[in-house]
Order: C-alpha cells, then sequence, then structure tokens
C-alpha cells in the first residue's frame, strides 16, 4: 500500500534514467539510480516514477 503523503517524483531522462545495461538488458530496479534514490529518500516518503527513453 502506499503513502498517500508522500510526494510523488517524475524522473525524465534518457537510457540512464531507463536503467539500460551495455548488454541490452534493463538494470533491475534497486541496482538503477532512481530505485537507489527512493531507498534512500524512503519508499514512505517518496514515489519515484520513471520515464527513462
Amino acid at each position: 500500500m502506499e503513502n498517500e503523503n508522500a510526494k510523488s517524483i517524475l524522473c525524465f531522462g534518457d537510457s540512464l534514467t531507463w536503467g539500460h545495461n551495455p548488454d541490452g538488458v534493463r538494470h533491475p530496479y534497486a541496482h538503477r539510480w532512481t530505485g537507489v534514490l527512493e531507498a534512500t529518500l524512503g519508499r514512505d516518503k517518496v514515489r519515484i516514477i520513471e520515464e527513462g527513453l
């Protein structure tokens, strides 16, 4: 269940935002910078929305 008071952060960017790996496979969410940001700030406080191209 999401926290209704959590702030939403939209991350719009390139392949780094999407989590592109040189092997052509997407990195797991916990390893992408957006996932690390969400974990660092607190999943109960923020919701990261990834919009990578």
